[in-house]
């Protein structure tokens, strides 16, 4: 029989917008705002909330289509996409709002975390996200949390190619995936880490708690 040997993760791996920073209600803000240009009037805030929880960690330009989809708006997913970003990068020029949402338990995680690389002499705590920089930037100079972590793997929103940033995270590393520990609040994100069989660890927020996972490891 052959002995399984259990590997403890020396490699913090953690989501930036969600996880580590519940920003998902001013992207949510940014959206509605999007599509009350695109069609010309105001929509109900509760309700697109519930329609856009249901994307949460898609694609953004896949958001877009779904959202002129359900309200019939005559502009391109790009159009639309575009029209948010102008508002998200309002929304995140508050530096109070983006500090107001940092998550303190997830913080005091990767605290911990850190706590054990500076025993063992053995890690990296990283930052892995689909975010476009200036969204990296706005967030961690708001929050003052970029020291939490000895790497940023960065990428688009739009084009959100989770496994690629795991991936180049890995690489980044210089890890296996059992070396690591992932940490997500989407189902999207979870299923990007475990595609590349990296432990992950689901902490959903109040849009992705609905999120279910099934027949998963």
């Amino acid at each position: 029989m052959t002995e399984r040997v259990t590997v403890a993760p020396v490699n913090l791996l953690c989501d930036m917008d969600g996880t580590l920073v519940d920003t998902e209600g001013l992207k949510d803000e940014a959206l509605r705002r999007a599509i009350a240009d695109a069609r010309g009037s105001d929509l109900d805030p509760e309700e697109q909330t519930r329609i856009y929880s249901r994307y949460v960690g898609m694609p953004g330009i896949d958001i877009a289509r779904a959202m002129i989809r359900h309200y019939r708006l005559v502009v391109s997913a790009d159009e639309l996409w575009e029209l948010r970003e102008q508002h998200r990068r309002v929304l995140y020029s508050d530096v109070e709002a983006l500090q107001a949402r940092v998550v303190s338990p997830v913080v005091a995680l990767v605290d911990r975390f850190r706590e054990g690389i500076a025993v063992t002499g053995r890690g990296k705590t990283v930052l892995v996200t689909t975010a476009g920089g200036d969204q990296v930037h706005a967030v961690l100079g708001a929050t003052k949390l970029g020291h939490l972590f000895d790497l940023v793997v960065s990428g688009r929103e739009k084009s959100r190619d989770n496994p690629a940033c795991y991936r180049a995270a890995l690489e980044a590393c210089g890890a296996r995936p059992e070396e690591c520990l992932a940490l997500e609040d989407s189902v999207v994100g979870y299923e990007a880490a475990r595609s590349l069989d990296i432990p992950c660890l689901l902490l959903p927020n109040s849009y992705t708690r609905h999120q279910r996972l099934e027949n998963r490891p």
